[in-house]
């Protein structure tokens, strides 16, 4: 198992929340991958492949799986509020007070595995809901790219603006996260791509 991702400090975290995981990981970009062709038998993405579907590195990806490889990207889709709470929340503390457009605006990863020529898609859908305590809830709003331009010096407001928004919509002291997992599939095989 190797994990890659282009930017080191997602590598680190995997280390740190992994440690006893016999998984490799290289810092390197989907375009340019570091690895033979034809060796990963699964090559997958984790609610990550909508930063990264574009022609050179679905070319990259093809390349490194195995003649009966399997490709399969998950995303979650709010389907609830907490984005939305989390924006409204924020916008006040960002330069301009606007967002600009999402990465998953656009996002279809049915349409763009047809439109690069993959064949055999399948796609499966799971509804769930994500339960989060408050001060969860608080950091996984950090580790959304939207915090990236909260403005620095009033970060500390900001997350304390987020807890206040939180509690107001908190459910028996839990914020609910409502989300549709979308699995999307291929194998390269002489039906697959």
């Amino acid at each position: 198992v190797i994990g890659s991702d282009i930017d080191k400090r997602m590598i680190k975290q995997a280390i740190i929340d992994s440690p006893n995981e016999k998984i490799e990981y290289v810092i390197a970009s989907t375009q340019n991958l570091p690895f033979r062709s034809n060796i990963f038998d699964i090559v997958t993405a984790f609610s990550a492949f909508h930063w990264f579907y574009d022609k050179a590195s679905l070319s990259e990806i093809k390349r490194v799986a195995t003649k009966d490889g399997l490709l399969f990207v998950v995303n979650k889709n709010e389907t609830g509020d907490m984005k939305k709470i989390i924006k409204n929340t924020l916008k006040e503390f960002v330069v301009g007070g606007t967002f600009p457009p999402s990465a998953k605006d656009s996002y279809d990863p049915v349409l763009i595995m047809r439109q690069s020529d993959l064949k055999d898609i399948k796609e499966y859908i799971v509804n769930v809901v994500e339960k989060y305590t408050i001060n969860d809830a608080v950091n996984y709003a950090q580790s959304m790219s939207v915090w990236n331009l909260v403005q620095k010096e009033k970060r500390e407001e900001a997350c304390a603006r987020l807890q206040e928004a939180f509690l107001s919509n908190a459910k028996n002291g839990f914020v609910e996260r409502p989300l549709e997992v979308k699995i999307v599939s291929s194998f390269k095989t002489a039906t697959g791509f």
